[in-house]
């Protein structure tokens, strides 16, 4: 499986605002280095996501896009928190024990999962 296999969408200038990855994952790291742009948070998860889970209440206040190559627990947890700020999935997809994943705010009508 190659990293392209997790593409999102033909534009490279979209820039997330937050990079989700596992540590210790080589393949979620290599997603985290090519899918961050200069002004994205990138986030490395070692377990759970305590050590930044008060700045994601804050960040998720205003406009985000994020995406992450993680576990599917991962994945779970931060889809609930983004559920409370209307952070809704627009793509998911398991790949053998990752998930790869974008979510957003103010999606345009026709986006879907």
């Amino acid at each position: 499986m190659s990293l392209s296999s997790f593409s999102f969408g033909s534009d490279s200038s979209f820039a997330y605002t937050h990079i989700f990855y596992d540590e210790g994952n080589k393949m979620s790291e290599n997603f985290a280095r090519n899918f961050a742009s200069k002004d994205s948070k990138i986030l490395k998860i070692n377990g759970d996501i305590s050590r930044f889970y008060t700045q994601l209440l804050s960040d998720f206040k205003g406009d985000v896009c994020i995406a992450g190559l993680t576990s599917n627990e991962s994945y779970f947890v931060i889809s609930q928190i983004a559920k409370d700020f209307k952070i809704l999935p627009f793509y998911k997809d398991k790949k053998s024990s990752l998930c790869a994943w974008a979510m957003g705010k103010n999606l345009q009508k026709g986006a879907v999962l």
